[in-house]
């Protein structure tokens, strides 16, 4: 987990209760700025002006806090500044944000990596379906990039023929014929076409596909 999705870190009441109980209200509040500039950068700057800055103190008022509190920011083996038990929340918290984002991904495979389901398991409505897909590429350049967007797709087609394959077969070739990008209601024009020429969407889709 990058240390940018860290925004902030859990505070332990007891234990900074503990370590800074005898501190004034200076005091706390300079080890508060260091802590949380270190938290934000990873570290602190070995250099005694460049931490009064973070601080704000005048000189002579930083130097005599920082005489007794450096001890909480110890050299680690850059050079640098760290508050060791910060740097343990810091692993602690990212390995738990981690955790969580790895079961979410798993979760998400589990649920969207399955095959798709199609909302008519016939060969026809398979055939109609693949047909769209041709036709969104030729016409669109478009592919479905993911299982997600595709389903959702076969889901939109399954409420718009309210669960009726000769009405989701009807809907399909009514986008393909009109090119349209996406799905729309069964016009009535439109399904009364195939009424009046006596004509089935089974025998549409396998002439269309015969051709290609």
């Amino acid at each position: 987990m990058k240390d940018d999705k860290l925004e902030w870190f859990p505070f332990h009441h007891n234990k900074f209760i503990r370590d800074t109980e005898q501190w004034s209200d200076t005091e706390v509040g300079v080890y508060l700025r260091l802590l949380s500039s270190q938290w934000r950068n990873n570290h602190l700057i070995n250099d005694e002006d460049r931490l009064r800055n973070i601080t704000t103190q005048s000189p002579e008022s930083f130097k005599k806090i920082w005489e007794f509190m450096k001890v909480k920011f110890p050299k680690n083996k850059d050079g640098n500044l760290q508050n060791l038990f910060l740097e343990k929340v810091r692993k602690k918290q990212s390995t738990f944000l981690q955790n969580k984002s790895d079961a979410g991904s798993a979760g998400a495979e589990a649920r969207w990596g399955k095959p798709l389901t199609m909302p008519f398991d016939t060969d026809t409505f398979k055939d109609a379906w693949e047909l769209w897909k041709f036709y969104k590429k030729k016409t669109y350049n478009f592919s479905y990039k993911t299982k997600i967007s595709e389903q959702a797709a076969l889901e939109k087609i399954s409420r718009l023929s309210s669960g009726k394959e000769d009405i989701a077969n009807k809907i399909i070739l009514q986008s393909i014929e009109n090119q349209w990008q996406g799905f729309f209601n069964l016009r009535k024009d439109y399904e009364q076409k195939f009424n009046n020429a006596g004509i089935t969407t089974e025998g549409i889709i396998a002439s269309i596909n015969a051709r290609y």
